[in-house]
């Protein structure tokens, strides 16, 4: 389920994590089974006394089962201003994958990154 609150700029992180917590109906708990987060964790997103990071933010887009480019965007972790055009065959293809797929494709862009901030520092 893709979110319908997606990627705005009038809310914080706090607020549309929470707000993705109420629409699926789960509690705090809930997110934490899902994501492999501790509860904690969660409480101090949502309190707004911890900031995501990467990780965190992976977890929640396997658990909330929608691409993390829109929790890294929600997070001020991307800019929310990229919009893919409608010629980006690759961003398309991408995203007709299923979920799993897409953490694949994105562990293995990952991958590629680290090869060539290695290379660059030999």
């Amino acid at each position: 389920m893709i979110s319908s609150f997606q990627m705005t700029t009038t809310i914080d992180f706090q607020q549309w994590l929470q707000h993705e917590i109420d629409e699926r109906q789960w509690n705090q708990s809930d997110l934490a089974r899902h994501s492999g987060l501790s509860t904690g964790h969660i409480s101090r997103l949502i309190l707004g006394r911890r900031n995501p990071g990467k990780e965190t933010c992976r977890s929640i887009a396997r658990a909330f089962r929608v691409p993390i480019d829109i929790v890294l965007r929600e997070a001020g972790i991307l800019p929310i201003s990229y919009s893919p055009k409608d010629g980006d065959s690759f961003y398309q293809r991408i995203m007709e994958l299923p979920g799993d797929m897409r953490e694949q494709v994105e562990d293995y862009m990952d991958f590629l990154q680290s090869r060539k901030a290695n290379e660059k520092q030999t």
